[in-house]
């Protein structure tokens, strides 16, 4: 690696001297637009994280067992031989639906990016 210029070394002074008195500015190292792209990180992880809690509680409303179990007298999530069900699939727990979710948008999210 070859040593600094007395150039650059100037230049570099001079940059030292200006983030000292005037304190650092990120908009002065990458550039405007760069700072407003990444700062788009925000609304976007935001809403992507609402619709995620949203798809992830219609899925589970819809697809999620839900029985009434008869000694209990409660409701439950579980299939078992003294529940009456009243919605959903009877293979389909909550487990279940949060990995069957997070495989579908993960794969959706992956193809958008790449």
């Amino acid at each position: 690696m070859e040593p600094f210029s007395f150039h650059q070394e100037q230049k570099l002074e001079q940059a030292m001297l200006e983030t000292q008195v005037w304190g650092p500015n990120p908009l002065l190292w990458y550039g405007s637009d760069r700072v407003l792209n990444q700062l788009l990180v925000i609304p976007i992880a935001t809403t992507a994280g609402l619709g995620g809690s949203i798809i992830d509680s219609l899925f589970g409303a819809t697809l999620q067992f839900s029985g009434f179990c008869s000694i209990l007298q409660k409701v439950v999530g579980k299939p078992g031989p003294t529940d009456k069900k009243i919605s959903g699939l009877s293979n389909l727990d909550n487990n279940a639906v949060n990995f069957v979710l997070t495989m579908i948008l993960t794969s959706i999210a992956c193809l958008y990016i790449f």
